[in-house]
């Protein structure tokens, strides 16, 4: 009969097991990856490395089948294309994607895990966000790294909220870059009142409206061309590339105009907004 594990934490993180009246403790890295466990005569019973996205790269020992992030409860599956249960869901190194849509898509990008981030960021829960219900980031410290790490990422500034259950004394935060609505609304953009297509086109076409001072040169007959927008500022998060907005002109004769719809930041809110710079003119895109 097996002997169970019983584990021990501080804080939420396991800092180690007994099995069998033998304690053993773990050693982690920054991401809380166990890469040792040591038993009470400090010898180390098991060593392994990961790499950047959870492959094991090589042991020695055996382990307690916990180890990339396990200190969080990353939990090894031993299958393929699931190579890790993260509490809520499922995780695969080969891709370094979620196995399933991100339950809080399209806030999140639908399948990428911590955005591409995985040497420096973790999702302990399985389904962290920052959602903008949640509360702010209590700690400046950790405001100041995430809003510099956005920075170094040519992106500014950052949408920074606390993980659901934190404490100022035991936080974690998470934060997110995007572009302020005000630049965007520089270039004669107009702020969304939501993220689906019918808003978003009617929003575009409010933004053309407003560049042209309240002209519709609009061909109503003519549904418009949508695409993704290769014109929305760079630090416009992935997952929120936005989309481009193409009419036929009013007359047809003068061409097509367009409008584009980005991602953007403001009041500590995630907003849309539609701009156009530019009014009918003559790159004709065949339908």
């Amino acid at each position: 009969m097996a002997m169970k594990k019983r584990f021990y934490t501080v804080n939420g993180q396991m800092m180690g097991y007994e099995e069998g009246g033998v304690k053993k403790d773990f050693l982690t890295d920054h991401l809380g990856s166990i890469t040792a466990e040591i038993d009470q005569t400090q010898t180390r019973t098991y060593d392994t490395r990961y790499s950047a996205y959870g492959r094991n790269n090589w042991s020695t020992g055996t382990g307690c089948g916990f180890g990339w992030v396990g200190s969080y409860g990353y939990r090894e599956t031993g299958l393929f294309h699931m190579s890790h249960y993260v509490r809520a869901r499922h995780y695969s190194y080969i891709t370094g994607n979620w196995s399933t849509v991100d339950p809080l898509w399209p806030d999140e990008n639908a399948y990428r895990y911590v955005g591409g981030r995985a040497t420096r960021d973790l999702d302990a829960s399985g389904t962290s966000s920052c959602k903008r219900n949640w509360d702010s980031c209590p700690k400046p410290a950790l405001v100041s790294k995430i809003t510099n790490d956005c920075i170094q990422e040519g992106t500014r500034p950052c949408y920074i909220r606390a993980v659901p259950g934190s404490t100022k004394e035991n936080c974690a935060c998470c934060g997110v870059c995007f572009t302020r609505c005000d630049a965007i609304v520089k270039l004669g953009g107009v702020l969304c009142g939501g993220f689906n297509a019918s808003a978003m086109k009617d929003c575009a076409s409010k933004s053309i409206k407003k560049f042209l001072n309240g002209q519709n040169q609009i061909n109503p007959s003519v549904p418009p061309k949508v695409d993704p927008s290769k014109h929305c500022p760079a630090c416009t998060p992935p997952g929120r590339e936005g989309s481009h907005y193409q009419w036929d002109c009013k007359p047809k004769s003068k061409g097509v105009i367009t409008a584009n719809c980005c991602a953007c930041y403001r009041n500590g809110e995630v907003r849309m907004v539609c701009f156009t710079d530019e009014g009918c003119h003559n790159n004709k895109v065949a339908r």
